[in-house]
């Protein structure tokens, strides 16, 4: 706050944001409004106000566009200050995702969001959507996620998964899937398809994947290791060759690219091993 008497503190817990305020002069959490469920964006800042402990922060959801919120520390309140046009539709025209989880073939848990269409529960056709990166995380929400709820609203469940390589669960998950680790993030889809299945969830003659950059360079890792497992696969502007890639892109972006991967010196073999 501007007078540095409060701290505003956002943290991922597992896809979803919390926020809260911390007093620097008690070194005490205020008991304060929560704000509904959902994900405070990480790319718009959080505002205090100039001379006045109040908030100002956004939140979106699954069944919520992004609206602007303030919280007033000394009135103890909490106000919705936009109204975003829900373009004829309404919160009822949205489902909420399940979290889960499942252990994959190393015991590692890997967590998913699971949007199941309305009085759907099982031997459901399932569209596993990989977010791209791959140092990022799928995330409940409405916005880029048309396709998403127009398929759930079709009767087409989706699964998120966060497989290992993702943020959010700590800088050791994130390096998981790091040179020659790359697969073992694919085998991380194998294993959920397996645990689909055998809860009953998916029908296993219906299971696609689908996914945009890393996300569909993952689509097609799977289509090409594991093609008797999917019915279909929907890759967008994926990678097919991590040596052809990385000798292609941007001079400034390559060694932050092959941080990830493993470069092209030392490692053009592992790229190769693992491009599908």
């Amino acid at each position: 706050s501007s007078d540095d008497r409060y701290l505003a503190v956002c943290t991922n817990e597992g896809g979803y944001s919390d926020l809260k305020i911390y007093d620097l002069v008690n070194e005490a959490y205020l008991n304060t409004p929560k704000p509904p469920k959902g994900v405070i964006s990480e790319y718009l800042p959080i505002f205090w106000a100039p001379g006045a402990a109040k908030l100002l922060f956004n939140v979106s959801g699954a069944a919520r566009p992004m609206d602007y919120w303030v919280l007033d520390i000394m009135s103890d309140s909490l106000e919705k200050v936009t109204h975003s046009d829900m373009a004829g539709l309404t919160a009822d025209d949205f489902v909420q995702p399940r979290l889960c989880s499942f252990r994959s073939f190393d015991g590692l848990e890997i967590p998913y969001f699971l949007y199941a269409p309305k009085g759907m529960h099982e031997n459901m056709p399932v569209m596993l959507e990989i977010h791209g990166g791959p140092e990022g995380q799928s995330v409940p929400g409405i916005a880029y996620k048309e396709l998403l709820h127009y398929m759930v609203s079709q009767g087409i469940a989706v699964a998120e998964p966060n497989v290992r390589g993702s943020t959010g669960y700590g800088k050791m998950y994130t390096h998981l899937d790091d040179v020659e680790k790359r697969l073992d993030s694919v085998e991380d889809i194998a294993c959920l398809i397996d645990h689909l299945v055998k809860t009953g969830v998916a029908d296993p003659q219906k299971i696609g994947v689908m996914g945009v950059s890393y996300g569909g360079f993952m689509t097609l890792s799977c289509a090409a290791r594991m093609p008797e497992r999917l019915c279909c696969s929907v890759c967008t502007v994926g990678m097919f060759n991590l040596v052809t890639f990385l000798e292609n892109t941007a001079d400034y972006r390559r060694p932050h690219r092959e941080s990830e991967y493993g470069t092209l010196a030392n490692d053009r073999q592992t790229l190769c091993n693992v491009s599908p």
